[in-house]
């Protein structure tokens, strides 16, 4: 697909799916927490491809100055109107990640947590970001982890994608009810928890998998590059965030 395509597509993709599957807010904030133990106060943070705008929103319960940019509109509306919600102050914009600009601004976070590998050229994107990052500024990104199933994966996409409207509803169905079950078993025989943030939904996990138009797989070292290009230290500090390493995203934090 070309950029325009990519852009357009995806655009209208998120607006539908984060209409309908918002995050809870105190998953996201654990999370950040753990990201983030020296904590948020006063610092600017970018949330680049903020969805529905909760972990925006997050950020800004925690004290930081939030700007939430994504490429879909209606995302930017929603995230908006949930911010007013929650009675903080957060900004939302419309930008394209591989075109990006927006001034002079810098940010000491800038966050794109599963964003980067919807684009129509991850690494472009990421580039792009890291000119927005203040010096001594930190960076943090996740993407989905190359292995031998992408392929399998992307094929069992473009089946989704090209069945109809009930085939959709029906593999949602079956298979959020099959990773509910395989949520019970960890719970219950290895007192694990879901390796996610909490308050995701296995049928929004499913519809993101499956019903997104672009998305892109990237090895370690591949990432590893787009950091080491910029100078920025780096850390990989989860190699593997989902329940099976073929549909996971890893998570890269960087400092400049």
């Amino acid at each position: 697909m070309s950029y325009t395509a990519v852009f357009e597509k995806t655009s209208q993709f998120y607006g539908n799916h984060w209409s309908r599957y918002p995050l809870e807010v105190q998953g996201v904030i654990e999370h950040l927490n753990v990201l983030f133990p020296e904590g948020l106060k006063g610092k600017s943070v970018l949330d680049a491809g903020c969805g529905s705008g909760m972990v925006s929103i997050a950020f800004s319960l925690m004290g930081a100055d939030v700007l939430g940019i994504d490429a879909s509109y209606s995302c930017v509306q929603l995230a908006s109107q949930r911010a007013k919600q929650f009675g903080v102050s957060a900004r939302f914009e419309q930008h394209d990640l591989t075109a990006l600009t927006m001034g002079n601004d810098a940010f000491d976070v800038i966050y794109s947590w599963g964003v980067l590998h919807h684009t129509a050229d991850a690494q472009r994107s990421f580039d792009n970001l890291v000119t927005y990052l203040k010096p001594g500024g930190i960076i943090v990104i996740a993407v989905y982890l190359k292995t031998f199933m992408s392929g399998f994966w992307n094929f069992s996409r473009m089946f989704y994608q090209n069945s109809p409207e009930s085939v959709k509803a029906m593999i949602r169905l079956l298979l959020s009810k099959m990773l509910d079950g395989v949520d019970v078993f960890r719970r219950v025989f290895r007192k694990k928890q879901p390796p996610m943030m909490r308050g995701t939904r296995n049928e929004e996990l499913v519809n993101d998998w499956f019903g997104v138009p672009q998305r892109t797989f990237h090895s370690y070292e591949e990432v590893f590059g787009w950091f080491r290009k910029h100078g920025l230290k780096y850390v990989l500090t989860n190699p593997a965030t989902g329940r099976f390493k073929s549909t996971s995203n890893f998570e890269v934090v960087g400092r400049n």
